[in-house]
């Protein structure tokens, strides 16, 4: 898959993602980058169909391969 170009708001949400690292809930990374706790949910989701976080628990997300591939 081609890395694709992604927005300031989704490296935030990737790099809180990074260096807060396992399974985490939306509501850390939003703490942790600084965004609104929406627009990480949003984010969340767009990231997710693009294959760039995973969710392998319910409501707990990780970052994949290809997300750390992004930063």
């Amino acid at each position: 898959m081609a890395e694709k170009t992604i927005t300031t708001e989704e490296k935030k949400v990737l790099t809180a993602f990074n260096s807060i690292g396992g399974n985490t809930t939306p509501k850390a990374v939003a703490e942790v980058s600084g965004l609104d706790s929406k627009i990480v949910t949003n984010v969340i989701k767009s990231l997710k169909e693009n294959g760039l976080i995973d969710s392998p628990v319910r409501c707990r997300y990780c970052i994949t391969e290809a997300g750390k591939n992004n930063l």
